[in-house]
C-alpha cells in the first residue's frame, strides 16, 4: 500500500456503446468528459484536494466478452495531464453493438479499481447509458457487491425519444431505473442527460 500512488479520487467511467446508442448520444457522453477535464472548475477542484490529483480510466460496455478499455488509468493534475487524457479519448473511434450490460461493466470497473497502483480516498463508478441491464447478472445484485466494496456508483442516465432501432428496452423513466437498481454508496448522485442538456435529479 506504500508503494501506491496517492489520489484524493479514483474514477472509473464507464459509457454505453450499444445498439440504441446512436452518434449523437455517443458524442454527448464522450465529448462532454472532454470538455469536463479541460474545465478551469474542474481543474480547480482537483487541486483543490488534499493529494491535489484524481485517477481516471475510461471504458466502453456493451456485455462481459466486448467491453473495452479505452483509456487506462491516468493521474490527472493539471491542465496537460487533463488535455492529454481528452486527447486521448476524442481520437480514439466510436464504437457500437450489442447489449447493455450495466452488471458487467461495474464488474470490470471494479476489478479495475482492485488492480491498480492507486490508492484514492474515494473510489467512484459513473455509469452513463440510454437504457437498463439486459444482459449479465442482475443489476440489483452486482451493486450491493461494489457497494460493499466501499465503491461509489454515479448514474448519468441519457433520456429522450430515440428509441434505439425499437429497442424493447427503451424506458421514458429510466432516472427512475437508475435511481432504483443502478446507484448507491457515500455521496452517490444521478445526473440525467435529456436532449443533450444536463440537469441533476433531487
Amino acid at each position: 500500500a506504500a508503494d501506491k500512488i496517492k489520489v484524493d479520487l479514483e474514477l472509473v467511467i464507464a459509457t454505453d456503446v450499444s445498439r440504441s446508442i446512436d452518434e449523437n448520444e455517443a458524442r454527448l457522453q464522450r465529448e462532454g468528459v472532454a470538455t469536463a477535464l479541460r474545465s478551469p472548475y474542474v481543474l480547480a477542484a482537483i487541486r483543490s484536494g488534499f493529494n491535489k490529483k484524481i485517477a481516471i480510466a475510461y471504458i466502453y460496455y456493451l456485455s462481459r466478452d466486448f467491453n473495452e478499455i479505452i483509456v487506462d488509468w491516468r493521474i490527472i493534475k493539471d491542465k496537460i495531464s487533463a488535455d492529454n487524457f481528452a486527447d486521448t479519448l476524442l481520437k480514439h473511434p466510436l464504437t457500437f453493438g450489442r447489449r447493455t450490460s450495466i452488471s458487467d461493466a461495474l464488474e470490470l470497473a471494479t476489478r479495475m479499481i482492485q488492480k491498480n497502483d492507486i490508492d484514492g480516498t474515494r473510489r467512484t463508478i459513473d455509469i452513463a447509458g440510454d437504457g437498463p441491464n439486459n444482459h449479465g447478472r442482475l443489476v440489483e445484485n452486482v451493486r450491493k457487491e461494489v457497494i460493499a466494496l466501499g465503491v461509489t456508483i454515479n448514474g448519468l442516465p441519457i433520456i429522450n425519444d430515440n428509441d434505439g432501432f425499437g429497442s424493447r428496452f427503451h424506458l421514458p423513466d429510466l432516472d427512475k431505473y437508475y435511481r432504483g437498481c443502478v446507484i448507491g454508496g457515500a455521496g452517490a448522485f444521478l445526473i440525467i442527460a435529456k436532449d443533450c442538456l444536463a440537469y441533476t435529479s433531487d
